[in-house]
């Protein structure tokens, strides 16, 4: 049904296993910060998002829309053979889980909305 595939319902959903995605990789570089020659995983977000990839930035409707993502491209760099820091991974964690919430949050509105108006009430 084309109410729950939008393209919105759709870069929701991307969202979410985006973060899930990173989640596990940070989970996973936790769990070995004491491994002898671990080297640290990060998360490849260009294979989750590709149509933002292809688009070379996102696209805006109004000059006053953030033309920009607004974080650093942080796990775009190179990491290969970075040991962990604990430190560096909790306070990714952190993040990305008050990201996930965000996303959540959103997705919850929209299907509060379907369900209003399926209801027909108004917001």
């Amino acid at each position: 049904m084309k109410v729950f595939n939008t393209t919105y319902s759709n870069f929701l959903k991307r969202a979410l296993n985006m973060h899930t995605s990173q989640n596990q990789a940070i989970s996973e570089n936790i769990e070995n910060v004491n491994t002898i020659g671990y080297n640290r995983k990060d998360t490849n977000f260009a294979e989750l998002l590709p149509d933002l990839n292809d688009n070379k930035g996102i696209n805006t409707s109004h000059d006053r829309h953030l033309g920009k993502l607004h974080y650093s491209d942080s796990w775009s760099d190179n990491n290969e053979n970075r040991k962990v820091d604990l430190t560096e991974e909790m306070s990714s964690l952190s993040v990305n889980q008050l990201n996930h919430d965000f996303n959540v949050k959103a997705m919850r509105r929209m299907y509060d909305g379907i369900r209003a108006a399926i209801k027909g009430h108004s917001r």
